[in-house]
């Protein structure tokens, strides 16, 4: 059985290297969503030192269950991407594919010219 790693692609304008990984991490805001069963909470986000990769820390707690992980937002030739970071093991919950997919929203609603491409997480778009 393959267990495929939740993503969002972003293409159209984002594409261009005009925009840079380090803008998007000036513009991603803190996630706080409290629902009932679900509480995502993102607290710390890293910029790397070649300002190719941003690192979010997210804890996400769905039914009683908690995850911490990573998630990783950067830039590759078909666009952005925004992922789990691949070094770590985490429930793939729903809980943990809203947050990613919350992540992909504020990239979309920020930067014009944006869109969706290849996705696995299209319901929570």
């Amino acid at each position: 059985m393959v267990i495929k790693i939740p993503h969002v692609v972003l293409e159209g304008e984002i594409k261009t290297r005009e925009i840079k990984t380090q803008d998007i991490f000036k513009e991603i805001e803190p996630l706080f969503i409290k629902e009932e069963n679900l509480l995502i909470r993102s607290t710390n986000s890293f910029l790397s030192l070649d300002e190719s990769t941003i690192l979010i820390e997210i804890l996400v707690i769905e039914k009683n269950i908690k995850n911490q992980f990573f998630a990783i937002v950067n830039q590759r030739e078909d666009g952005v991407v925004v992922r789990i970071h691949p070094m770590v093991e985490v429930e793939k919950t729903n809980g943990v594919k809203k947050s990613l997919a919350e992540i992909g929203k504020q990239v979309l609603t920020k930067f014009k010219g944006t869109k969706v491409g290849k996705t696995n997480l299209s319901e929570f778009l």
